[in-house]
């Protein structure tokens, strides 16, 4: 059953709980003495069916590339989390369990949850299970769910084969080797069909749940079923955090609108999973127990999903990715970012690790000046799997001065001399942005002039455009146009749908950087390019998820994310097909790959 935290603890006992989390000078200290107890967070629970208790408050964890090793550490040691959520999907079970123990918390302290993935019902429940065991390094879970209701094609029908599994998820409950079973994503029907021929009901059901998707026939079945309903993704990934509703309320308590998310599925009994990278957010999402949303309140945000209806995760094109490998690294590739900057001086090889982690196949580097150059022609031989190189005359060179023709002049030897190592032509473009023109008729036109002479290159050894446009995004596109270019890759374009619409006719390519999903009018942008003709980029070291910070290609996931959430697709949708696009736009990557095999 589902406890009422109100039954055992006061606002007075949640607010002396986040007390001790307000000191932040012990929190972001190495004090190893400054260790949460098992008495603060961990002891507001629901209970489920068969008495076992689990917290309200937990950890999510993510796929390998977004992983931070630091970040769980310090939620468990520093933050009071003592629920950890997991799935061998995410890939990433060994460092969880490395994680757990640098934290120094007990392993009894900390409810620890995973799932077993479609693909793996044939090697048996048993033998997945115990293989996630050793991962984490545990000799038993506190709660092991079927992570989807979704059944591999030839692999028999729907009701037999999850039956079936469901029954062997019954026999490892009853060796005691883990505390509870259930499953996740089940809608009603799934459920009908594991209660139809079951000796143990589902202790959990784990589903998408925030103000905006609140699935209350779902919940009351799993009520009358003593199923307890237990939620992920809180803050819907930051999609609902700006509605008015929300921030009204968080307003009105001082609070961020995250932690009104989350306080107000801890108050519906609904353990909340939010996750983070950042150690301050995971302070912030632990600070939601010294304060309490009223009736009021709680009826405008139980009943939002009725005007704000939304779901951020989807799996009507999993079929399409089940076989892709643990931890989701599908190959993607990022089309524009500027390694070459001294920005990654000091850690290019780190940097280049993290990207091949988190699922960058390979990444275009361009050229900024022409001192880089040559730079970049020596990383695609040092990283000849990853680095894809691209030269071209910026319209603004260094010292924040308009290009001439005499810079093009260097780039045109150099192109003539190396078309046949490079993969494109970039960065080229146009920029009227006031700052940087002293004479801006003049200026433009022989940006027009420089931009005119890449296009002929582009014609004569058969170079993809990499295009800038900052406030240049509508003449960018009509010159463009004007004067034949064919192969164009629009780069983080500074213009709208309306603006994009001839050259998305025309087939141009534009290439979506993580910032974007900061800006609410890129959404119509996005929304209006048709995917076929959508690439993935970073800009690195800028326009990052983050602004401020340095950006690098291990960050693209975050525009494939934004992408998906537009086009409400999967983000393996996304990254499929713009990685299509890419080695459409640039067969020169898939030539330089397969040479290496």
């Amino acid at each position: 059953m589902v406890q009422d935290i109100h039954s055992h603890y006061s606002l007075s006992d949640f607010h002396r709980f986040n007390e001790i989390g307000k000191d932040k000078s012990k929190l972001f200290d190495d004090d190893e003495d400054f260790l949460f107890s098992p008495s603060s967070y961990s002891a507001l629970h629901t209970t489920l069916s068969n008495g076992v208790q689990m917290p309200l408050l937990g950890l999510g964890t993510t796929h390998s590339g977004g992983y931070n090793h630091d970040a769980v550490v310090f939620a468990l040691r520093k933050c009071g989390y003592r629920m950890i959520d997991t799935a061998k999907r995410y890939g990433v079970e060994n460092k969880i369990g490395k994680a757990i123990s640098d934290s120094g918390v007990p392993r009894e302290d900390i409810f620890i949850n995973t799932k077993i993935w479609p693909t793996d019902f044939k090697q048996g429940v048993k033998n997945v299970f115990e293989a996630s065991c050793r991962r984490l390094n545990v000799d038993y879970l506190d709660s092991y769910m079927i992570h989807l209701p979704i059944i591999l094609d030839n692999s028999g029908d729907q009701k037999t084969v999850l039956q079936e599994t469901w029954r062997q998820m019954e026999k490892l409950y009853e060796s005691e080797k883990v505390k509870s079973i259930g499953v996740s994503n089940f809608e009603i029907s799934d459920l009908e069909t594991i209660l139809e021929d079951c000796s143990v009901n589902p202790h959990l059901n784990q589903c998408e749940f925030h103000p905006c998707q609140n699935p209350t026939s779902l919940r009351d079945y799993c009520k009358e079923n003593k199923i307890t309903f237990s939620g992920y993704c809180p803050l819907a990934k930051g999609r609902i955090l700006n509605l008015d509703q929300i921030q009204k309320i968080a307003k009105k308590h001082g609070k961020t609108a995250a932690q009104i998310c989350i306080r107000w599925s801890i108050q519906n009994g609904v353990s909340a999973i939010p996750k983070s990278r950042k150690l301050s957010r995971l302070f912030e999402n632990s600070l939601v127990f010294d304060f309490e949303l009223s009736p009021e309140e709680m009826f405008i945000l139980d009943n939002l999903h009725l005007t704000e209806n939304m779901k951020v995760i989807e799996f009507n094109n999993i079929k399409d990715t089940m076989y892709l490998p643990d931890g989701y690294n599908t190959k993607m590739i990022d089309t524009h970012c500027h390694l070459a900057d001294d920005a990654f001086s000091e850690d290019l090889d780190e940097v280049i690790t993290r990207a091949k982690n988190a699922g960058v196949q390979a990444a275009i580097v361009c050229a900024e000046f022409r001192w880089q150059y040559e730079k970049i022609l020596e990383m695609s031989k040092k990283y000849p799997d990853f680095v894809m190189p691209a030269v071209g005359t910026h319209p603004i060179q260094e010292g924040h001065i308009s290009t001439t023709l005499e810079d093009f002049q260097d780039t045109d030897v150099f192109v003539k001399d190396h078309h046949e190592e490079i993969i494109g032509l970039g960065e080229v473009g146009l920029d009227s942005n006031p700052r940087f023109l002293k004479d801006p008729d003049l200026e433009k036109k022989i940006q027009q002039d420089v931009l005119l002479k890449h296009i002929q290159l582009s014609k004569d050894f058969d170079l993809p455009l990499n295009v800038h446009s900052r406030s240049a995004g509508k003449p960018a596109i009509n010159f463009l146009l004007a004067n034949g270019a064919e192969k164009v890759h629009m780069h983080a374009f500074d213009g709208n749908a309306k603006s994009a619409k001839p050259g998305i006719e025309a087939g141009y390519y534009f290439s979506v950087p993580p910032s974007f999903a900061r800006k609410e009018e890129k959404k119509s942008l996005v929304a209006a390019i048709p995917l076929d003709r959508i690439l993935l980029e970073t800009d690195s070291p800028v326009l990052g998820p983050e602004p401020g910070e340095r950006n690098e290609p291990a960050n693209i996931r975050f525009s494939a994310e934004f992408i998906a959430i537009v086009k409400k697709i999967s983000v393996e949708e996304v990254i499929r097909q713009t990685t299509e696009n890419a080695l459409r736009l640039y067969p020169k990557i898939s030539r330089s790959l397969l040479k290496l095999k």
